[in-house]
């Protein structure tokens, strides 16, 4: 339609678009593309139907769509018939959640939210079921993060505003789980920098300037 062309005149292309949960409807367009190698790309919808391969000729998975007592379950499927990802949705509590595996069953993601689309709180791992990321989310849709290397020791923690743009102090940690290094961020930028050495002794204290460059910060 006219209005789904003027909505989407200009907007930037994206591989990926996430719902955050919410059933409110949008507008999307989708342009040709070719995959390495040759083939037909097939594109797939989760709207209850069966849930088309990737590249055609190959074999299908499915997806189902049930309700029950006010509760939505939609879940979609690898050819195998092990869960891919599965969306549940409360009418009566207002909750909703999404789950996402791996073929051979690990969890991937796990969000909790609510059906209004706001978030609760979020959790992700690696294939090897090492934890990777940790989120909780305020009432105003802010986070705080923390993020995991693949062993499951903690990198960085800090907080991230709704356009996931970093807030405050951010915490770096090094290989055995130490403080490392405190950034801080102010009107989305770097504003000073904290280092520490194995013992947790501060070697390093300096002020981010605009431009970059940096000065020991005044005491």
């Amino acid at each position: 339609p006219a209005q789904a062309a003027e909505r989407l005149s200009g907007a930037p292309a994206v591989l990926h678009h996430d719902t955050r949960l919410s059933e409110a409807p949008f507008w999307f367009a989708i342009g040709g593309a070719e995959r390495a190698g040759g083939g037909e790309i097939v594109y797939t919808y989760v709207n209850g139907k069966q849930i088309a391969s990737d590249m055609a000729g190959t074999q299908q998975g499915g997806s189902s769509d049930s309700t029950k007592d006010g509760i939505r379950t939609l879940r979609d499927t690898y050819p195998t018939g092990k869960t891919k990802r599965e969306l549940i949705r409360n009418a009566n509590t207002g909750e909703a959640s999404e789950k996402r595996y791996a073929e051979n069953g690990q969890i991937l993601l796990d969000q909790k939210g609510r059906i209004d689309g706001s978030m609760l709180e979020e959790t992700q791992w690696y294939m090897n079921g090492q934890f990777k990321r940790k989120a909780r989310f305020e009432a105003n849709q802010s986070k705080v993060v923390e993020e995991f290397d693949d062993r499951g020791r903690l990198i960085e923690s800090g907080a991230y505003d709704q356009r996931d743009r970093p807030l405050g102090t951010h915490r770096l940690y090094d290989s055995g789980g130490k403080l490392a290094a405190e950034v801080v961020y102010e009107k989305l930028r770097v504003t000073r920098r904290k280092e520490f050495d194995a013992t947790g002794k501060l070697v390093a204290d300096d002020e981010i300037l605009e431009d970059g460059s940096s000065r020991p910060a005044s005491k």
